[in-house]
This record gives C-alpha cells, sequence and structure tokens, in this order.
C-alpha cells in the first residue's frame, strides 16, 4: 500500500515535523502513458514529479521505483494517555481547541470519540499524544500544555508520559481498524470555532455507532505557524483535522450504518 501513501498525501507518525510523505519523495521512476520509462525529480520531468506528490489515484502514470529522503529517528518516542467520560465532551474540545496553537509539532495531540472499547464499555474519549524528541526531559516539556493543565482532573483513566516504540505506534493505531470488518469514511479539515463546531461533535456522540466505529480529532497545522511546503499537488491541510469511521461485521447491517459517516460530515460541511 506504500504507492497510495506517497503519491496522495501520506500521514504518518511525526508528520506534524515532517510534513506529508509526499514531500520527502525526491524522485520517481515512471511508466507513462506513451510506454516510456522516465525519471522524474526537480531537475528531470518536473511536471511529473510535481504532478505525482498529491495526485494519488489520479496520477497519470505506473510508479515502478520511489527515491526516498530518509530521517533520523528522534532519540526518544514517549506517549501520554488519557481518558474521560463522554460528558466531559465539550470541556475537553474546547480545550483541544484553545490549544491548537500551542502544541508542540513534536507531539500528535489527538482525540478519540469511541462508543465503548477495551478500556470502558461506556462512551468515552481517549487522549493520545505521541511525542518524538531527542530527550525525556524534552518530552516532558513538549507535552505541558496537556499534563499541567486543569482539564486533566477530570480524567478516568491517565498513563504519564513512557517509552514507547515505533512499532507499538503502528499497532495501537492498527487496533482502531481491524479487519474483517466494513468500512464507511469521511473527513475533513477546518478551523471553525470551537462553537460552530459543538453541535456537529456533540450530534457525531449521540450517534455513534458500535465499536470499534470512533471520531478522531488532530490538531495539526496552526495558522500561526505554518509550516513550508514543498511546490506539489497536494494542497489540503489546515488547523484540524476530523476523521469519522463507521465499521460494523456484516452486510446486512449495511443501511443501517453506512450512511453515518457521510451524513455526519455533510451537517459539517459549511465548516470544512
Amino acid at each position: 500500500c506504500i504507492g497510495g501513501y506517497l503519491l496522495q498525501g501520506g500521514f504518518g507518525w511525526n508528520g506534524r515535523v515532517l510534513g506529508p510523505a509526499c514531500q520527502s519523495v525526491i524522485g520517481l521512476d515512471v511508466v507513462t502513458a506513451d510506454g516510456d520509462i522516465v525519471h522524474a525529480s526537480e531537475t528531470e520531468n518536473a511536471d511529473l514529479y510535481w504532478a505525482a506528490r498529491g495526485a494519488g489515484p489520479g496520477f497519470f502514470g505506473v510508479v515502478t521505483r520511489f527515491h526516498l529522503r530518509l530521517y533520523r529517528c528522534p532519540r526518544f518516542l514517549g506517549n501520554v494517555v488519557q481518558q474521560y467520560p463522554i460528558e466531559a465532551l465539550e470541556d475537553l474540545f474546547r480545550f483541544a481547541h484553545s490549544v491548537r496553537h500551542e502544541v508542540p509539532r513534536s507531539v500528535e495531540f489527538q482525540l478519540m470519540m469511541r462508543p465503548g472499547g477495551r478500556l470502558s464499555r461506556r462512551p468515552h474519549i481517549e487522549v493520545f499524544a505521541p511525542v518524538f524528541a531527542d530527550s525525556y526531559r524534552q518530552a516532558q516539556r513538549d507535552l505541558r500544555f496537556l499534563t499541567d493543565h486543569p482539564i486533566s482532573r477530570r480524567a478516568t483513566l491517565k498513563l504519564p508520559l513512557f517509552p514507547t516504540r515505533m512499532r507499538w505506534l503502528y499497532a495501537a493505531a492498527a487496533w482502531s481498524y481491524p479487519d474483517d470488518h466494513r468500512y464507511s469514511v469521511d473527513n475533513m479539515w477546518t478551523r471553525a470555532p470551537i462553537d460552530q463546531l459543538l453541535p456537529g461533535l456533540q450530534r457525531i456522540a449521540q450517534t455513534l455507532p458500535p465499536a470499534p466505529s470512533h471520531m478522531l480529532w488532530l490538531n495539526w497545522m496552526p495558522s500561526t505557524q505554518p509550516q513550508p511546503r514543498a511546490d506539489m499537488a497536494f494542497s489540503m491541510e489546515d488547523e484540524i483535522y476530523i476523521a469519522l469511521y463507521g465499521a460494523w461485521r456484516h452486510a446486512a447491517d449495511d443501511a443501517r450504518y453506512d450512511g453515518w459517516s457521510t451524513e455526519r460530515m455533510r451537517e459539517l460541511a459549511h465548516l470544512a
């Protein structure tokens, strides 16, 4: 699946620092519509190179090889995990919205609204704050916006900063998207005021299908500190990313759950 990841954008761990994966594509070997095999980069076939990074399934060639920029892995990878009752929804999302310009780029601050799960059968909101730093102390400093905030007192579960590994982060993410399920997914970028977003967030909470369905909120790109992007077809990002994942096991439930994500997103479309 790396082709879609590298062509369409590619949001992965430490992406707030490194940007979307397509920005780190430094060259491609491409079979064109004429059957020619060419190399595309900043200096060769630059038009193909521009189009490939962000075109996704619309790219008009077949990529046979990607050439990628590599990065040093941060010395310390850590995570903070908290869980809140669904009754804390308004206060928690107001907090997440209020710190959107303060969260260090080293932290991927995200909220997952669930109807239930391993940690609690009741509807709840999980907070994850993976951090990519050069030391434990730096990670502690970067996470103070969360750990020192009064909102943390409302958490029913708190795991303080603990070391993690990249494979554990991938495994934790994969747990939310199990195989052998049917999915209906929709998403949006937004910078809308929280007062305008809250009615839609509350409606999502009231209509969440059974687990593993969930909503993801990710603080992404502070508009006050825009990150330079390469000149490429990819262009769609903003302060906040909201995604809905409806998931169910049986085809007999298609009519019941299939429209949930698109209907809720349609209600928020004017804020996207």
